[in-house]
């Protein structure tokens, strides 16, 4: 059992490290993906010199209801200083739920529907979702929660207000 659980373990490490090195793909095939019905096409996606945020979910998720309330405060405590898109994996029988779900929860941010799950699960790398991934102004990814747990929450303000703390540390005066 301890072996298996390494095992997991690495493959998850192994998994991430791998995924983190194709976000340009990733973004480029988020451009070709539709908005959820309600929703709009973002109107920038990384790198464009400030941190991002990508929320990764399933409105019929119990999870992403808490993880959207951490990535909804998130977008009003950091207004444009961080960017912010979801990525909806909610099937077509599911589809037409979306747009209450994301005004009940005051969503503003642009959400794309990956009506296959293979932007989220090829280019992301989501196991479950939901997946909140960080990345820096160079579109790198430096943080990722799968699932949810309300630890996250803290773990994810301290990775952003680094990555905000970083930029404001390169600005030149």
């Amino acid at each position: 059992m301890r072996r298996a659980l390494l095992i997991s373990i690495a493959i998850l490490f192994g998994a991430a490290t791998l995924f983190a090195q194709v976000r340009t793909g990733a973004m480029k095939q988020m451009l070709s993906l539709d908005p959820v019905p309600g929703s709009v096409k973002p109107t920038s996606l990384p790198p464009d010199g400030r941190p991002w945020i990508v929320f990764i979910f399933k409105a019929c998720c119990a999870p992403a209801d808490q993880a959207a309330g951490w990535v909804v405060d998130a977008e009003q405590r950091y207004g444009d200083r961080v960017g912010i898109v979801g990525l909806n994996v909610d099937r077509t029988r599911t589809i037409q739920k979306v747009p209450g779900w994301l005004h009940n929860r005051n969503v503003s941010f642009p959400v794309l529907w990956d009506a296959t799950g293979q932007v989220s699960t090829q280019s992301w790398g989501v196991v479950a979702p939901p997946t909140v991934v960080l990345l820096d102004s160079t579109g790198a990814e430096v943080y990722r929660t799968m699932g949810y747990i309300p630890a996250y929450n803290d773990k994810l303000t301290a990775k952003l207000e680094s990555l905000l703390s970083d930029e404001t540390q390169g600005e030149t005066p």
